[in-house]
Parts: structure tokens; C-alpha cells; sequence
């Protein structure tokens, strides 16, 4: 009988305290079935090697928070419990009982979040593959199947995150004194200090942060200091809610024409005991739902922007690269092609060539240096490709002359806004800057500046080909492209562009290289589809942890409070002045990270636009589209689990009040 007390008495303790485990153990299953079905679909074939991939570091991801987050969530509940501890202590049970009831508590929580996690796990991961298929548009196949190198997984991991777990509480109780345990829960009632040099480094961090977002402007750049800027941030937000929050209410303190007022004096006074209890909590939902915004925004205006990067890459649905000094003609080219796709039927539509000369050059003011500087130095290389007009008038309603020291010149990102420019010994004068994106644009993933000068005619480019093959040595062809489009479902365009790719060897055609807008497609689409399923799963991942922050602040709140309303009312306020001057304080502290989230949204744009330049997505609004959405739906989700979770708060409130 002895030997089932602790164990039983543990159940016990688990049921009395429900408010407090029951959401503690629904997150350790949801976090095992989720590390489950992520680990799952890594290992799944029918996935492709690229998703693989993000899945495989999606593991990792998952694995990582997991143990961060439930020692977060273990250290509320033991907080809670130490009073009840303490109580156990004071009747006379030992460390050692206490102990063996703090075991059998882990053991029930673990064996229950492993059993119905990987149930739930197994349950949620065929529909977990459907989404991914369907994402990736790729067959789907209804079968079941269970990973048993997941479950595996899943328990090695969850093993050793509940044994830290109980070591890390046996620790935190044994080194505890009664009075300290009875004591716990209400431990930091003093009034917090203002941290002024925390405060202002907290202002600084951000202030940087934002700065390289906003002031950063080449791609390259952004994308290496980007790390840095976010660094920075997380680092900035925890400084501002740990210390500059308290600060900042020190000053309106100081203020006394502001604090000696019944409604300031009570607002200022509770919120700056909220800010030291609560500080830590509320930056990381802060730094929770920015990953949200920031992951859903960027790979879902990836995956719905797709045909726009496709736009940007692709000129035509199928181009062909050659060089006409290898002995190819531009009529042995269309000879195969029309050849190729007589077999389905179909013909090429909106034809276009143009021959290209493309050179890497240093750009120093209006001068372009080709010596090849650019390798051994930190200076940005500049494309240059220089077209013939009539090649370019041939696919465009534009309608110019040019003469032989004038240019036409396009960006596909900075402006050039000098009147004229020189490289290899020739002078151009710039007839007309234009910056826009090149509408024939080849498959180029280069995060260079390209400037596209528009010649006269040929022999203008044969003149800058002469003169570069005199100075560098090595060596550079005109390129000579044609391309096409087609009608047809992706299957059909990709059938005809491997017969003309047949066509080609069987010709003894040489060129260099080819493409095929239904072939990037699938690329395009498995890629920007594995980021957005690993993007929606790590969001489901940061969203339960907020859920179950914002539920234990509300908890931790209700028990605060008790006491708040109780002192209020003896101070002379009435129960309607109280509720209403605590709830305007839960409702600041509440909705502040969502506020501050969103403002780092606000200054992560021009960086995250940058970033996805060097994707190729170009459309701008695409991106703040799904910015926008995001946080509207991130905004009403958030208020809901507040109003939803605040019932639990008032029912502790009006528990002890009533």
C-alpha cells in the first residue's frame, strides 16, 4: 500500500492543480506529434530531396525550441507548485518524498505526452503529406504509413528533454528552504529598479537594427548583415520590455503633475510590477510573433509570387543560348525547333532573337574598367550587355534611332543617372536612363547591377568585343539567344522542349545552354513549396507557444490579482475603479509585444524585400500583400486566444473576490 502513495498522490496533485497541467501536457503532445510528422516527411520519398532538406532542418528547429520552450512552461508550473511543496516540507515530509511525488508527476507527463503524441502524430501526418503534395503539386497518393524512425526520434529526444526536466526541478526544490518554497510563487514583489544603461542599449540595439534594414541598400549586403540586424532586434526588444519598460514608467513617476492623479498613480504603480514579473514572457511573444509574420509573409509571397519570378527569369516559355561562331545559325535553330514540335502539333508564338555582348566591369563614376579588378577587391561588379537596337527593336514597340556614340540604356535595379559613360576607349553618350526591370531578361540569378546598353548596330559591338579581347585575356564570345512560347499544360511544354533538346543532338547542333519555363516551374514550385509547408509548420510551432504564454500570464495574473483588488478595496476604491484600472493594465501589457511585433514588421520590410530581390521576386506588392494579411490574421487570432483566455483569468479573480 505504501508503495502506491506517492504515485497515487501524484495523480492527485496533477487533478487538483488541472488549470495549470492540463495545458502544460497538451503542449508536450502537440509538441512530440508535431516533431513527429515533420520528422516523418523528412524521411518521405514522395517529398523530394529539396524539401527533404527544409524538413530535415525543420527537425532540428522543432527539437531545439522544444526543449527551450518546456523548460519555460515546466518552470511556471514548478513555480505555482512550490508553495504546496513547501507545505508538504512543513508537515513533515522530506526532500526525498517530495522528490519521488516530483518523479512520478514527470513520468505520468511523459509517458502521456509520448503515448498520445505519437498517436496524435500518426493520426495529423497524412494530412500533414496531403497539404505538402497538394503545395507541391505533386501526386498524391492515398495510403498510411507509420515512421518508425520517427517515433524512435521522438523518443530519444523526449527521453532526454524530461530527464533534464526532472533534474532541473529535483535541483531547484532540494536547494529550497520551506519558508522559500511556501514563498515561491510570490517571490519579486519588490519594486523593480530602473536599468537605465540597460534601457538605452536596448534603444540603441533596436535603433541599429532598424538602420540596416532601412538604410542597407544593395541585396549582397542585406543578405549578410541581415543575421546581425536580427541579433540586434531580439536582443533590443528584450532590453526594451526588461528595462526600458520600467524606466520609461520611473519617468512618468517623476512626473508629478502626471502620477499624482487616482487613475495614473494606480496604472503607473501596478504596470511597473507587471513589467518585472512578466518583462521576459512578453518579449518572447514579441520575438514569437514576428518569426510568425516574418515566416508566413516571405514564403507565402514566394509560393503565390512564383509566376513572377518566372516572368523575371524566363523571357519566353522555352530559349535557347548559342554562339555563331561554333557554326550554328540562327536558321538552324528554328529549323530544329519547328522540326521538334511537329510531332505535337504546336507552334512557336512570339518569337524573338537578339545577339548579346556581356562584360564585368568595375564601375567607378561614369567609367567602366574591365581589367578584372573587381575579383581581388571589396567593389561591387557591374554586367554590362550590349545589344543591337535592331535586335532590341525587333521584340519591343519602342521607336529610335541611335547614332554611333549613343546608348540606350536599361537597369534592372540602380539608376545611372550620368550623361554619359566610357569603357574600353569608346565614349557613349546616354540618350535616355531608363530604370526598369529588362522585359527580356535571360535566366539570371546574378545580385549584380545590370546596365543593358542598346548600340547602334552590330558593329559597335564587335568594335567593344575587339577591344576587350585586346586588354583581358580570356576569352568572350557574342552570344546569340532565341526564344518562343508556347500553348500548353506543363507536361506538353515539357515534352516538347526534351524533343528539342533530341532534336538538337540529333542534329549535331551546338549551343550552349537552354531553358524551359515548365521545368523552373516544378523547381520553383518544389522549392518555394517546401518553404512555405516548413514556413506554416514552424508558425503552427511559435503559435502554440504564444497560446500557451499568453494562458499562463493569464493564470499568473488572475492569482496576482486577488490580492491587487483586495488592497484597492480597502484603500478606498470601489470593486467597478479596481477591475477597471487592472483590466486597463492586463490589456496594455497584453497587446504591447502584438504592437512592437508589428513595428518590427514595419522596419524588417525593406530588408525582407531585398532578400526576396535576390529570389527573383521583384513584385513588391505581392509581398506586402501577404505582409498585410498576415498580420491582420495574426492580429485576430491573437485577440481571440486574449478573450478566450481571459475567462480564465476572471474566473481566479472573481474566485477569491466574490
Amino acid at each position: 500500500m505504501r508503495k502506491l502513495f506517492y504515485p497515487r498522490l501524484a495523480a492527485q496533485n496533477m487533478r487538483k492543480n488541472a488549470k495549470t497541467y492540463v495545458p502544460y501536457l497538451i503542449t508536450c503532445i502537440c509538441a512530440v506529434a508535431i516533431f513527429y510528422i515533420v520528422y516523418a516527411l523528412s524521411r518521405d520519398p514522395s517529398a523530394g530531396q529539396t524539401v527533404s532538406s527544409f524538413l530535415a532542418i525543420g527537425t532540428w528547429v522543432i527539437a531545439i525550441f522544444s526543449v527551450l520552450f518546456l523548460f519555460y512552461t515546466n518552470s511556471f508550473t514548478l513555480k505555482r507548485r512550490k508553495q504546496e511543496f513547501g507545505l508538504f516540507n512543513v508537515l513533515g515530509m522530506e526532500k526525498k518524498h517530495i522528490a519521488r511525488i516530483i518523479f512520478y508527476e514527470n513520468l505520468y507527463t511523459f509517458v502521456l505526452a509520448i503515448v498520445f503524441g505519437l498517436l496524435l502524430g500518426m493520426l495529423l501526418s497524412k494530412l500533414a503529406q496531403l497539404v505538402m503534395l497538394r503545395l507541391l503539386n505533386f501526386d498524391i497518393r492515398f495510403s498510411f504509413f507509420i515512421s518508425f524512425d520517427a517515433i524512435t526520434a521522438a523518443l530519444v529526444l523526449f527521453s532526454a528533454i524530461f530527464l533534464l526536466l526532472l533534474l532541473s526541478s529535483l535541483w531547484q526544490v532540494g536547494r529550497s528552504r520551506p519558508i522559500e518554497l511556501i514563498r515561491g510563487s510570490q517571490v519579486g514583489e519588490r519594486e523593480p529598479k530602473a536599468k537605465w544603461f540597460l534601457a538605452i542599449l536596448g534603444v540603441l540595439c533596436l535603433a541599429a537594427g532598424y538602420a540596416i534594414s532601412v538604410l542597407t541598400q544593395d541585396p549582397v549586403a542585406m543578405l549578410l548583415l541581415f543575421f546581425a540586424a536580427v541579433i540586434l532586434v531580439i536582443v533590443g526588444t528584450y532590453l526594451l520590455f526588461t528595462a526600458g519598460g520600467i524606466a520609461l514608467l520611473k519617468l512618468l513617476r517623476r512626473n508629478k503633475r502626471y502620477y499624482y492623479k487616482s487613475n495614473h498613480f494606480i496604472a503607473v504603480s501596478g504596470m511597473m510590477y507587471r513589467m518585472k514579473q512578466n518583462a521576459a514572457g512578453l518579449a518572447t511573444i514579441c520575438i514569437l510573433a514576428t518569426m510568425v509574420l516574418v515566416m508566413v509573409s516571405s514564403t507565402a509571397s514566394l509560393y503565390f509570387g512564383m509566376e513572377d519570378v518566372l516572368n523575371n527569369q524566363h523571357f519566353r516559355e522555352i530559349a535557347i543560348y548559342y554562339y555563331e561562331e561554333d557554326g550554328t545559325s540562327p536558321k538552324d535553330i528554328d529549323t530544329a525547333i519547328d522540326t521538334a514540335l511537329m510531332r505535337y502539333d504546336l507552334k512557336p508564338e512570339d518569337r524573338m532573337a537578339y545577339r548579346m555582348l556581356r562584360l564585368y566591369c568595375r564601375q567607378e563614376e561614369d567609367q567602366f574598367i574591365t581589367d578584372g579588378s573587381y575579383y581581388s577587391t571589396d567593389m561591387a561588379m557591374v554586367d554590362l550587355w550590349f545589344i543591337p537596337l535592331e535586335d532590341y527593336l525587333s521584340f519591343t514597340d519602342a521607336e529610335l534611332t541611335l547614332q554611333e556614340d549613343e546608348v540606350l540604356l536599361l537597369s534592372n535595379r540602380q539608376q545611372f543617372d550620368r550623361p554619359a559613360l566610357s569603357i574600353l576607349g569608346h565614349t557613349f553618350t546616354v540618350q535616355e536612363p531608363v530604370n526598369s526591370v529588362q522585359p527580356y531578361s535571360h535566366r539570371d540569378y546574378t545580385s549584380n547591377t545590370i546596365y543593358t546598353l542598346i548600340v547602334k548596330d552590330l558593329s559597335v559591338v564587335e568594335s567593344i568585343q575587339r577591344a576587350y579581347l585586346d586588354t583581358v585575356d580570356e576569352p568572350n564570345a557574342i552570344r546569340s539567344v532565341a526564344g518562343f512560347n508556347l500553348d500548353g499544360d506543363d507536361e506538353t511544354l515539357m515534352n516538347a522542349y526534351d524533343a528539342i533538346m533530341q532534336q538538337l543532338s540529333a542534329s549535331d547542333i551546338a549551343f550552349s545552354y537552354a531553358e524551359s519555363r515548365a521545368y523552373n516551374r516544378a523547381g520553383l514550385l518544389e522549392l518555394y513549396g517546401g518553404l512555405f509547408f516548413l514556413g506554416l509548420f514552424l508558425s503552427v510551432v511559435f503559435l502554440l507557444a504564444t497560446v500557451l504564454i499568453i494562458y499562463y500570464k493569464q493564470i499568473s495574473e488572475g492569482y496576482d490579482d486577488q490580492r491587487r483588488y483586495a488592497i484597492m478595496q480597502q484603500v478606498g476604491l470601489s470593486r467597478r475603479e479596481a477591475r477597471r484600472s487592472i483590466n486597463a493594465q492586463i490589456l496594455t501589457m497584453f497587446f504591447l509585444p502584438l504592437i512592437v511585433a508589428c513595428v518590427h514588421i514595419a522596419f524588417a520590410f525593406p530588408a525582407l524585400t531585398k532578400m526576396l530581390f535576390m529570389l527573383s521576386l521583384q513584385n513588391v506588392t505581392v509581398f506586402l500583400l501577404a505582409t498585410i494579411i498576415s498580420v491582420v490574421v495574426f492580429s485576430l487570432f491573437y485577440m481571440a486566444v486574449y478573450f478566450l483566455t481571459a475567462r480564465v483569468y476572471y474566473r481566479i479573480v472573481n474566485a477569491e473576490s466574490s
